[in-house]
């Protein structure tokens, strides 16, 4: 795996892509929560991942995971971790070159008996000028999917 740069939460509202989604889940905030924080779980509700392998620490701020997507691999730190209501991380490895960085922030918010996901994605391509239009539309579909697989699997 190549190294990528790693990068902060800060640096969140400067990436070239930055794409941020928000869905309205009907099931109650901590039956989101451990479908998010359940990282195996994230194969079975967020295509395209096809597998999600938690690395010692497996949670809290400093926790590593390895994503499979399809062939692709990518190891995450762990930015925040605040129990039932935010997760994020930054891409540290990946098998393919094209993404010199990558943070992904997840909130959630309790709405009655529902729950509100946000959910950023903020991406510097190897390429920006050429890469930032269609990852920024492809980010966009991305996470709508996973959110819609999140709203499935918790039953909202």
């Amino acid at each position: 795996m190549k190294p990528i740069t790693p990068r902060t939460l800060d640096w969140i509202p400067q990436a070239p892509v930055n794409v941020t989604r928000t869905r309205r889940i009907d099931a109650p905030k901590d039956k989101v929560w451990a479908a998010i924080a359940d990282h195996a779980g994230w194969a079975e509700w967020f295509g395209p991942i096809t597998k999600v392998e938690p690395l010692e620490p497996p949670a809290g701020v400093g926790g590593h995971r390895r994503v499979h997507i399809g062939k692709v691999r990518i190891e995450e730190e762990f930015l925040a971790w605040d129990e039932g209501s935010r997760f994020a991380f930054c891409v540290t490895h990946m098998t393919i070159p094209a993404i010199r960085s990558l943070v992904e922030d997840v909130t959630l918010r309790a709405d009655g008996d529902a729950t509100i996901v946000s959910y950023t994605q903020a991406i510097e391509p190897r390429a920006a000028f050429l890469l930032a239009p269609v990852l920024r539309r492809g980010a966009a579909k991305q996470i709508d999917a996973g959110l819609a697989g999140l709203a499935n699997h918790v039953g909202g």
